[in-house]
């Protein structure tokens, strides 16, 4: 009889497990709750739970999509900081300040360093939080813009609006490829120590970029 009762038990595991994959295409999904998809897999983590499948499987099916929807680089993600205001500030105002005077390539550069920063181990996991960090080995600002008093200036309204479209873009996941994965850079008119401990990149305009090695 346990023999039986351990079959039946395993028999119900799968057809739960199989119920909760069949979950998410009943068209479980609320606009205001947390969506988790991947590979198409969609499923309403916050809704109640519907009448249709059983509680369980339920359940089960929102711990599978969410498992599934998550990755290392997941809470990085450029497109999730599009629409939030601050973020998109801060990402214009290092564009505009680190290289307005530059060409629109230059300050692509600018923005991709910093979308490259996030989420690395030795960065801070935002924007805001990257261009307000400061330097391990210094104490210093380790963009200085944010420490030299610039922003108390008045803004120049097109170079601003034009640093505002290029961050923008940005988040929604635009790229700059001549620059790949640098996380550094510097003006030409300067020739740092750091600079050695790593490979250059490219020049573009008056910075030249530089990334990690290998």
């Amino acid at each position: 009889m346990g023999e039986m009762r351990d079959r039946r038990g395993a028999s119900l595991l799968i057809l739960l497990l199989c119920a909760s994959c069949s979950a998410p295409s009943l068209g479980l999904r609320s606009p205001s709750s947390h969506q988790a998809t991947e590979s198409g897999l969609t499923v309403a983590l916050d809704d109640p739970l519907p009448a249709g499948p059983p509680r369980l499987a339920y359940r089960v099916a929102s711990m599978f999509g969410e498992m599934l929807s998550w990755s290392p680089l997941s809470r990085h993600s450029r497109s999730a900081g599009a629409g939030d205001e601050a973020t998109l500030n801060c990402l214009t105002a290092a564009v505009y300040y680190e290289a307005r005077s530059e060409s629109e390539e230059g300050q692509r550069a600018v923005a991709q360093v910093v979308l490259n920063r996030v989420g690395k181990r030795s960065f801070a996991g935002s924007v805001c939080g990257v261009i307000h960090q400061r330097s391990a080995a210094s104490g210093g600002c380790q963009f200085d813009f944010v420490c030299d008093g610039a922003q108390r200036g008045r803004r120049e309204t097109s170079a601003w609006a034009a640093a505002l479209r290029i961050a923008r873009r940005a988040l929604g996941g635009e790229t700059y490829d001549p620059i790949g994965s640098a996380t550094f850079y510097h003006n030409t008119t300067v020739s740092p120590d750091w600079s050695r401990r790593f490979v250059r990149v490219a020049r573009i305009g008056s910075h030249i970029f530089y990334k990690a090695r290998a």
